[in-house]
């Protein structure tokens, strides 16, 4: 019998690095006893007492006392063993090595060490320092250049898939002589018990379902990897599986039994497991006198960053100052970084080759192999800074992981989809409670349609209202808008029951608009269905033009087309799925008008997009954007401008693109606000700007909930402001008498005879929050040449400059106004180390105070 994927188990998996609870990948045996797991490491239940030790000292020496008494009588059980530790470069490992030196200086205890591929040396660097301070033996042991390949699948096979943090294990065992008659003594949580390792002092006043736990606890965040609707599902399940766990244990011991029981039990303890294959091991913090003290010291005492240092200290006072991967980061001195073996690009090859392999074979495999964000002909390092790369490549393990697990049980699941599998879970839609902002539609329009008339220009602005039309069902992997698959008119129509707000708002109002079919959306593949839309959007003063959201094709039609999982790479199979789109198209038209305008559904993905989009007969694209910075990490445009411009054969109108200060943003009509769109339109009259082009969504119009479990918005009715909005857009726009609507087809041919530099302008002009002035510095031989430019764009006048030489906060020199606006100070008696500024002043001649000023720190 098929089974239902543990959707919640995955996102506990995702976010946490290891399920929770007694949870199981698989619905239907979701176990209720621990031992059903098979865990590595008992777990504990931890009660709260009603007595706490509240001496500081006491405390500290109660805990040296009982650790080492623990390590006394560990020792004398194995009395017939060799004792070695696994000596990293933290506390816990370290106070069990000075332990044993200590209780039984007898013993022939050694060391062993490895980097366990953390990016750097400090576990060799500061675990040797540790055993010289102790003379024991200590073998560093470096970990292969294979491992990762060679060793991961059978680790993760033999921890069930449960987590991934194991894996060097394996290497590190193989290369050291030990054998049965050795026995370690692991400093397995020590860091939760005695450091306090994500616990705080008022754990016990926060609920279960706090945001501070979901911070806390979570180790990653894998927004890099995901489609956006699939990350936002999962933490709404990460979420609701932590508050249900955390729950299971009482308030004061809370974050403690949570931890021991999960990051340990879950994650942690399958190294232990993989040491038991080879030597036998001994857990000195989970003695149960160990952990009743933890329980008995108080918070405050336990969990202040001094109490393990001095605990150590009455251990062994010289091993307890030596540097340690727990210190405050200045104390840790003296190592250096080191390449993360299973990040190097021959592991990620691998991962990726594997992760490529099951979407070749299962597409996106419930939703978790997002191919285009994994593809491996992006570059996967070079593009990202860290800590973007480093968590970026943590989530890349964590859906190889996946990927195996997948594979090995294949032939169990029933068919899964992680959205519309979780909204079943709770299909009852939440009402947004998010207020639109509050605007004088009037006075905006006073004031911006006073500021155009004075502008006394005779320039004509062609605002391109622009459509995208689409319709994706809840199932849909990439689509945040969504609705039920039997609503599509909502999505669609903006039709919400009492008449479609497209047809009330434009269409019968005769607004030119050009309208980007989604010929490929599964919620319209039926003909007639298709046909409907078209007859609907297509009138006298409309233009019906091409849109596509690659990852949103219909099934059948991949079939039709014979698609695998990496088509769009391909300038052929790209080109023969836009001329599919466009025939279909053309076909539904009466008379099979031609279409010439084409928009993508992404701006990052199509190698060969503007190749492709005119060999598939289009003549005009408006998928490009200025300065896209966002979309996974990769640009697929940069500096474009605004406007209109030729490019490959094709013209080019893309989204207009402004700044508010230093932010990029798109004009979105649902996004940008009303005072936004007016101070666009004057600033686009006022530099001549050939054109505005607005986004809009065929569901920009509704109000959208979403589903407790559901990571996306479900449009449910119309959103009266947005429509509001709207309507006095349009009457701004047609009081405007240099403004006039225009389909995108109809700009190009109104501008095609214009001179080149007039058509399209930088983007930064259109800032809504400009710097008025910029102040250089340059220095060179003991002098410091300052110089000040003015935004011309935005302040009109003659000038004169002044400028203030700043050296660690206080004026030292003035050259005050003039006409010129370069000046030189003389530095040659500052050393580097002196704090350098320039203030420099702008006012207009005649002017009794500066108009404006600005500080350039100089470097």
């Amino acid at each position: 019998m098929s089974k239902q994927i543990n959707w919640e188990a995955w996102a506990s998996y995702f976010f946490f690095g290891y399920p929770l609870g007694n949870s199981c990948y698989l619905k239907g045996i979701d176990t209720t006893e621990p031992a059903d797991l098979n865990l590595p490491v008992e777990r504990v239940h931890l009660e709260p007492v009603t007595q706490t030790i509240s001496n500081y000292e006491y405390a500290t020496q109660q805990a040296a006392d009982v650790f080492l008494h623990v390590l006394e009588t560990q020792l004398q059980h194995r009395a017939n063993f060799n004792p070695v530790v696994f000596l990293s470069g933290g506390w816990d490992s370290r106070a069990i090595l000075a332990g044993i030196r200590k209780v039984a200086p007898e013993r022939n205890v050694e060391a062993y060490t490895t980097t366990y591929d953390g990016g750097n040396n400090k576990e060799q660097i500061f675990a040797t320092q540790v055993t010289n301070c102790l003379g024991v033996p200590h073998t560093i042991i470096e970990l292969s250049d294979n491992y990762y390949q060679s060793l991961s699948e059978q680790a993760l096979t033999e921890s069930a898939f449960s987590t991934n943090m194991h894996i060097w294990m394996h290497d590190f065992l193989t290369k050291t002589p030990l054998t049965r008659n050795h026995v370690n003594f692991d400093g397995y949580a020590g860091d939760l018990i005695f450091r306090g390792m994500k616990q705080g002092i008022d754990d016990d006043q926060l609920s279960p379902d706090s945001d501070e736990f979901f911070r806390r606890f979570r180790v990653q965040i894998p927004s890099t990897v995901f489609s956006k609707p699939v990350y936002n599902t999962l933490e709404k399940l990460a979420r609701k599986a932590l508050a249900d766990e955390l729950a299971k244990y009482p308030r004061e011991t809370r974050a403690l039994n949570f931890l021991i029981n999960n990051r340990g039990a879950r994650a942690v303890g399958y190294s232990i497991a993989a040491q038991r294959k080879h030597i036998e091991v001994e857990l000195p913090f989970m003695d149960n006198r160990l952990l009743q003290l933890a329980t008995e010291i108080d918070p405050a005492i336990r969990l202040s960053p001094s109490f393990y240092p001095d605990v150590l200290k009455k251990i062994n006072a010289e091993v307890a100052v030596l540097p340690s991967t727990n210190s405050p980061e200045p104390e840790q001195i003296g190592w250096t970084e080191k390449p993360i073996i299973k990040h190097s690009d021959a592991n990620l090859k691998f991962m990726l080759d594997e992760i490529g392999g099951l979407a070749k074979d299962f597409g996106n495999a419930g939703g978790i192999v997002d191919w285009f964000t994994l593809d491996p002909s992006k570059t996967v390092n070079s593009k990202r800074e860290q800590p973007f790369l480093r968590r970026h490549n943590q989530t890349l393990e964590s859906v190889y992981l996946y990927t195996k697990w997948f594979r090995h049980h294949h032939n169990l699941l029933a068919p899964c989809n992680v959205l519309s599998d979780s909204f079943a879970l709770d299909d009852e839609i939440t009402a947004s409670t998010k207020q639109p902002a509050t605007e004088n539609f009037e006075e905006i329009k006073a004031k911006y349609k006073s500021e155009i008339e004075a502008l006394n220009s005779n320039h004509k602005l062609h605002f391109n209202l622009s459509v995208d039309v689409e319709a994706f069902s809840i199932s849909d992997y990439y689509a945040s808008q969504t609705a039920y698959e039997n609503e599509v008119n909502k999505l669609i129509f903006a039709d919400f029951g009492d008449g479609s707000v497209l047809e009330s708002e434009l269409l019968s109002k005769e607004i030119p608009c050009t309208y980007f079919i989604e010929s490929y959306s599964p919620l319209l593949n039926s003909s007639d269905e298709f046909s409907r839309v078209i007859s609907f959007f297509n009138r006298d003063h409309t233009e019906i033009g091409l849109h596509c959201h690659a990852f949103s094709i219909d099934e059948g039609i991949k079939k039709h087309l014979n698609l695998q999982h990496d088509w769009y790479r391909d300038e052929k199979k790209l080109t023969e799925v836009l001329g599919w789109g466009k025939q279909r198209i053309e076909s539904a038209i009466p008379n099979s008008q031609n279409i010439n305008s084409f928009r993508s559904g992404r701006l990052d993905i199509y190698p060969n997009m503007e190749t492709c989009i005119r060999n598939a007969g289009f003549s005009i694209d408006s998928s490009l954007m200025d300065n896209v910075e966002e979309n996974y990490f990769e640009t697929r445009s940069s500096t474009i401008g605004n406007g209109v411009f030729e490019s490959v054969s094709l013209t080019e109108v893309p989204l207009t693109s402004y700044r508010i200060g230093d932010k990029v943003r798109g004009l979105n009509f649902n996004s940008t606000s009303f005072e936004q769109v007016c101070h666009l339109i004057y600033l686009g009259i006022k530099f001549k700007l050939p054109c505005l082009t607005m986004l809009i969504h065929s569901w920009s119009f509704g109000k959208g909930g979403q589903a407790s479990l559901l990571g996306k918005n479900v449009q449910y009715e119309p959103d009266n402001h947005l429509i509001e909005k709207f309507r006095h857009l349009v009457s701004f726009v047609e009081q405007i008498s240099n403004t006039q609507f225009s389909t995108i087809s109809e700009t190009v041919k109104a501008t095609e005879h214009q001179p080149k530099d007039e058509k399209c302008q930088q983007a930064n002009r259109l800032n809504l929050k400009p710097e008025l002035i910029t102040v250089t510095c340059e220095v060179n031989r003991g002098s410091l040449i300052a110089s000040t430019h003015v935004n011309q764009d935005h302040l009109d006048g003659v000038f004169v400059y002044a400028f203030y030489l700043v050296v660690n906060g206080e004026v030292v020199d003035k050259h005050l106004y003039k006409s010129d606006n370069l000046t030189k100070f003389d530095i040659s008696t500052y050393d580097n180390s002196a704090e350098i500024a320039v203030r420099g002043f702008i006012k207009r001649e005649g002017d009794a105070k500066p108009l404006i000023a600005r500080t350039q720190v100089v470097g």
